[in-house]
C-alpha cells in the first residue's frame, strides 16, 4: 500500500475521529516518520459515551499514532485538556489574562480530562452525569480521581 507523503507537512494534529481508519493511521505515521513531523494531541480523553456505552476516544488514537511511529510520551504533547496550554492560549487569544480564575467554569462529563483540566488551571468545575462519569463513580471518588467543584445530573436547568 504505497502512499504519497507531502513534504510540506510538518505536523499531525490528533483529535477525536469517529471515522478513524487504517489508511489514516498509515498516512499520519508516514508523516511522523518520513517528514519528522510533530505530533500534537488535543486531549487525553480515554473514552467518550454515546449514552449507552463507552467508546474509544482521543487518547486511544494518540496511542495508535505513538506506537505506529515509534514515539515516546514526550514526543506527543497534549495541548488541550487536561493540559494548561490550551487554557493559556485561549486566555491570550481573547485578552482574558486579567480575569480572575474564579470567573471561569469548566463543564464536562469526564473526571480524567474535563475535571482534571479545571483542577490544573485552578478554575471551578461542574461535573455532569450525562456521559463518561456515572452517578455511582461521581459519589465514590478514589484518591487519584480529579475532584469536581460541583456535580449535577445534567444541564437541563429544569427544562422538561
Amino acid at each position: 500500500m504505497a502512499q504519497d507523503v507531502d513534504s510540506d507537512v510538518f505536523a499531525v494534529v490528533e483529535g477525536f475521529d469517529n471515522k478513524f481508519t487504517y489508511k489514516k493511521l498509515t498516512q499520519a505515521s508516514l508523516y511522523l516518520q518520513k517528514n519528522n513531523a510533530k505530533l500534537i494531541c488535543t486531549n487525553r480523553d480515554r473514552n467518550s459515551s454515546d449514552g449507552e456505552r463507552l467508546q474509544p476516544a482521543s487518547a486511544s488514537l494518540r496511542s495508535f499514532l505513538m506506537t505506529a511511529a515509534g514515539l515516546g510520551e514526550d514526543e506527543a504533547p497534549v495541548i488541550g485538556k487536561p493540559s494548561k496550554v490550551g487554557f493559556e492560549m485561549l486566555k491570550n487569544e481573547h485578552s482574558l489574562e486579567h480575569i480572575n480564575p474564579m470567573n471561569f467554569l469548566m463543564v464536562g462529563d469526564n473526571l480524567n480530562s474535563d475535571i482534571e483540566f479545571a483542577n490544573n488551571t485552578a478554575i471551578d468545575s461542574l461535573l455532569v452525569l450525562t456521559g463518561v462519569t456515572t452517578k455511582e463513580k461521581a459519589f465514590k471518588l478514589e484518591e487519584s480521581d480529579a475532584k469536581p467543584t460541583h456535580i449535577q445530573p445534567c444541564l437541563g436547568f429544569g427544562l422538561d
